[in-house]
């Protein structure tokens, strides 16, 4: 068995360029760099918002139309191959947008140079 390797030419500037990892629930961005990279963590379980925020939004989900009767309506739409409807049907599905999932912590990793160089 080999190892994998995943390399870059030089390490992300911006977030969109960095390398994702994780789970569902825990996950990071990886920056990379010599000697000194920036991982950015976050968990779904570190929100910001109120506690009842979370219920409140579901209330309102279902006050819009949300549930079984409203999904099969958006079935029924896509079987007929109507998908305009289908996605505006899907609108009552929509909540509030929860800010899960946004950087928890930038963690600053400083390795003395060669420390992952093994196999070279």
């Amino acid at each position: 068995m080999t190892d994998l390797e995943l390399a870059w030419p030089q390490p992300a500037a911006e977030w969109t360029e960095a390398c994702p990892i994780g789970n569902g629930r825990l996950g990071a961005m990886v920056f990379g760099g010599p000697g000194r990279t920036r991982v950015q963590v976050n968990d779904a379980t570190v929100w910001s918002g109120t506690p009842h925020g979370p219920a409140d939004a579901l209330a309102d989900v279902v006050a819009a139309g949300a549930g079984p009767a409203r999904l099969a309506e958006v079935r029924e739409a896509i079987r007929r191959r109507d998908h305009r409807l289908a996605e505006s049907l899907l609108m009552a599905f929509e909540g509030p947008y929860s800010q899960e999932f946004l950087p928890y912590v930038d963690l600053w990793l400083t390795l003395p140079e060669g420390t992952f160089t093994a196999g070279r």
